[in-house]
């Protein structure tokens, strides 16, 4: 395996830290400090005599940009770590044990991702980098004070990534806090194994493990819970998105609450609830045997991602919000629906939403969360 160091300096000269790992058969993972982010996944084509060019060709499966500028402001938090918190938080607020707790919004009235200072555009320390004989792992960590967008307690966070030679991602999260404080995170890398952003990805077949999916607002807040069967939030064969997209159950009444929630999201943007065993059935955030989540597959390239868990849930956004903000190399831009995330988290809104479920972080009980990806 390789590995490769770099920093970059901004205009204002702050220094962030590039990390390109490449295994023996040429799958590239590419980490930057900034927001301890997925800057780019790849697989890459050695030359005649079996070493990777510095130039060679690259064939990317998840959505970058080559400016580093871009994950200072990115909006739509491509390949980033998502902390202190994962989704939305309706109406900005929480009760922790009696107090009730405001918090910073940052669309609308709610809070989406931790709030106006969470960590997915600031720049982490680079905790260390260690390299095995067939494995490369590399900490992040991040610090947040008491009552930064409202969250009480003063929080260590820490993303730790290891990239095997056969081609497993694991990401580790570990947060500490010295308050009881509200803890989800996540990553929000998108993916089209295609390999080309420049039109739709939802011809790619996606299987989903569960039985269950959060119905939400029009404000995107999860408001029921509905079973996927005979909807078009059924994965659980496989299919393709495009395929699902277009599927009307015979019912009318759920035909017309599926198809609203198509329409809020532009396509989906719901969290399914991960099938469990009994022994492991749980929303809460505590450790637990990690699961098959899902399996993407590109009916185009062949290459595939099985991803596991031990998060409750899956949010699947298929990007109907992505826009032309990401410009590419070829000369083309990102576009509508060009690549979909899987984020493995907390039931969203989970402080109102199922508030019986609803878990804190203690000094007692730190945060820990794992999230193990097999590209192929």
């Amino acid at each position: 395996m390789q590995l490769s160091d770099k920093i970059f300096t901004f205009d204002d000269g702050q220094f962030s830290r590039f990390f390109d790992i490449i295994t023996s058969s040429g799958l590239k993972l590419s980490l930057f400090s900034i927001g301890a982010s997925i800057q780019k996944i790849a697989f890459i084509q050695m030359d005649a005599s079996g070493n990777y060019p510095k130039n060679g060709l690259e064939f990317p499966i998840t959505l970058s940009s080559s400016d580093p500028e871009f994950y200072r402001v990115c909006p739509c938090y491509a390949g980033a770590t998502l902390a202190p918190n994962a989704g939305r938080i309706s109406t900005s607020s929480m009760r922790i044990g009696q107090e009730l707790i405001s918090l910073s919004p940052n669309e609308g009235p709610h809070q989406l991702h931790g709030g106006p200072h969470n960590l997915s555009r600031m720049n982490w320390d680079t905790e260390f980098v260690h390299q095995d004989y067939d494995s490369i792992s590399i900490g992040f960590s991040s610090f947040l004070a008491d009552n930064v967008d409202g969250y009480p307690g003063n929080r260590t966070f820490h993303t730790v990534y290891t990239l095997d030679d056969s081609g497993w991602l694991t990401i580790r999260y570990h947060a500490v806090t010295d308050r009881p404080t509200y803890i989800n995170m996540s990553n929000h890398t998108y993916w089209n194994l295609s390999g080309d952003f420049s039109k739709s990805a939802l011809n790619q077949k996606l299987t989903i493990f569960a039985n269950n999916v959060c119905l939400n607002t029009e404000e995107h807040i999860p408001e029921s819970i509905l079973s996927v069967t005979r909807t078009p939030f059924d994965f659980r064969k496989g299919a393709s998105l495009q395929s699902r997209l277009e599927f009307l159950p015979r019912d009318e009444a759920l035909r017309a609450a599926c198809r609203r929630q198509i329409s809020i999201a532009r396509g989906y943007n719901h969290a399914f609830i991960l099938n469990r065993n009994q022994e492991s059935r749980s929303f809460r955030s505590f450790p637990r045997p990690v699961s098959k989540a899902c399996v993407l597959e590109s009916p185009d390239s062949g290459h595939s991602i099985t991803l596991y868990t031990d998060a409750p849930t899956l949010v699947l956004y298929s990007g109907g919000f992505l826009d032309s903000s990401m410009q590419f190399p070829n000369g083309s831009s990102s576009c509508s629906s060009c690549a979909i995330a899987l984020e493995a988290q907390d039931l969203p809104d989970s402080p109102h939403f199922l508030a019986n479920h609803f878990m804190l972080t203690t000094p007692e009980h730190p945060f820990e969360r794992m999230i193990r990806i097999q590209i192929r």
